[in-house]
């Protein structure tokens, strides 16, 4: 698994924002799961990072360049968007309880694609962005968006309500001592063996973390996905040209339009496509 664009000293964009289906999850939240949902505490073993589309038991047909996506029947169309009741299984804000699935009232099992929560937890952890349209560098920290046109966005909200995320302080070795910067290790053999003991001890501080408590923005409706990016610059201050944004359907490429640059994913989100993501990004905005 690679990071390095998160260890480099470089600047990655102050917003990244991602798409539900297809790019942190392989299903339609709206078609693919039958309401009531619940959390499978017992997680199943995680599908290997190399192939991210078996993350749950919806199949994708990689043969075309277009997922085959199987449509609900209209009469369980109409169940699936009904107003659900108050979840009995949903977890109070206090507790800690790992939920690496949800099940729906099929039992069939839904959850992120494998690197989603190393992705989020490394974004959570970084401090070092820079704004393209006056070139200054800043220390604030990464905004985390969620764009989605779904047809069911309550249903959108309580799967990632349910969900939790592995929110690890070793993720990027940042020194909130100092503002934030990337820490430099000395070259001398003293300084690398305090690095690496801060960097063990890090490792340990793991928080289990809900996932939509990362999200700071989320612009989950129906329509254009342009409508989606002004909300969120609205909402945000930060210029278009800041934004890299995640999703798997070519047609929302029009929000280029506006600046904003965007990563087609084909199976999914993951730290390989994050990390060219962002070389592209710099690349674009000639940051070297």
């Amino acid at each position: 698994m690679t990071d390095s664009v998160f260890k480099d000293g470089l600047p990655i964009p102050k917003a990244f924002v991602f798409d539900l289906d297809y790019t942190l999850w392989p299903f339609w939240v709206d078609t693919h799961p039958v309401p009531p949902f619940r959390p499978n505490f017992s997680s199943p073993s995680s599908a290997s990072p190399s192939s991210p589309s078996t993350a749950s038991s919806i199949t994708v047909d990689d043969t075309s360049s277009s997922k085959k996506r199987k449509k609900a029947s209209s009469s369980s169309s109409n169940k699936r968007r009904s107003t659900n009741q108050d979840n009995p299984f949903r977890q109070d804000d206090g507790d800690k309880i790992e939920v690496k699935s949800v099940k729906d009232s099929t039992g069939e099992e839904y959850k992120f694609y494998d690197d989603v929560s190393y992705i989020l937890s490394l974004l959570v952890n970084h401090h070092k962005t820079i704004s393209i349209i006056n070139g200054n560098q800043s220390t604030g920290k990464v905004l985390i968006a969620a764009a989605s046109r779904t047809e069911a966005p309550k249903l959108a909200r309580e799967m990632l309500g349910l969900l939790t995320l592995d929110i690890t302080s070793s993720a990027v070795n940042i020194d909130n001592s100092g503002g934030g910067e990337s820490k430099d290790i000395d070259d001398d053999d003293e300084g690398e063996e305090k690095g690496v003991g801060k960097e063990k001890e890090a490792e340990k501080e793991k928080e289990i973390v809900k996932a939509i408590k990362v999200f700071d923005v989320m612009e989950i409706y129906p329509g254009s996905k342009l409508r989606h990016m002004k909300s969120i610059q609205e909402k945000t201050g930060v210029a278009y040209r800041d934004m890299l944004f995640f999703d798997d359907e070519r047609r929302n490429k029009e929000v280029e339009s506006l600046g904003v640059m965007m990563r087609l994913v084909k199976d999914g989100v993951s730290i390989k496509e994050v990390e060219a993501a962002i070389k592209d990004w710099r690349r674009r905005n000639d940051i070297y």
